[in-house]
């Protein structure tokens, strides 16, 4: 009987044609899909939250939640800037994948209407947490009545200088 050798393809096994035709008939080969890391920053003001490793072929959902007063800046997958919706993002792993994210600061837009009799001096814009001086001027012969933020009133904090 004359022995041949053959190879299978995918951690390559040489043996025998007999050895082979013995050995598949009494343990069948099973194969299962590979499990790839999932890695992540530790950001600062808000926080990340994805499984560690998932299997070939999955879906992964990774889920952005900035703190109060901040918002995403950037959220880049393996090197490439991704865009989140309503803070998640979902993908099909195939290789070992990398996430980072990076919140900052929310900057708020500040209006004035322009008042009679007086005017109303404030900077434009103002990040979460800063503190904003606002500066009321009025003619002569006037003074502020009424004063309120976001519908609040706010004319008991007014400082007269």
């Amino acid at each position: 009987m004359e022995k041949r050798v053959v190879s299978l393809r995918v951690n390559t096994l040489k043996a025998t044609v007999e050895e082979v035709c013995i050995e598949l008939n009494k343990n069948n080969i099973e194969f299962e899909k590979i499990s790839y890391s999932i890695s992540t920053n530790e950001p600062e003001n808000g926080s990340i939250s994805v499984v560690e490793s998932a299997k070939y072929g999955d879906t992964v959902q990774v889920v952005v939640t900035p703190n109060t007063g901040y918002q995403v800046k950037s959220f880049i997958v393996d090197g490439t800037a991704k865009e989140l919706v309503e803070g998640k993002y979902s993908f099909v792993i195939g290789k070992n994948t990398e996430i980072a994210v990076e919140f900052e600061k929310i900057t708020y837009r500040i209006s004035t209407n322009t008042p009679q009799n007086g005017t109303i001096s404030v900077v434009d814009n103002a990040k979460y947490g800063d503190t904003v001086e606002v500066t009321f001027t009025s003619i002569v012969g006037y003074q502020v009545a009424t004063f309120t933020v976001n519908g609040i009133d706010k004319k008991a904090e007014i400082e007269n200088g």
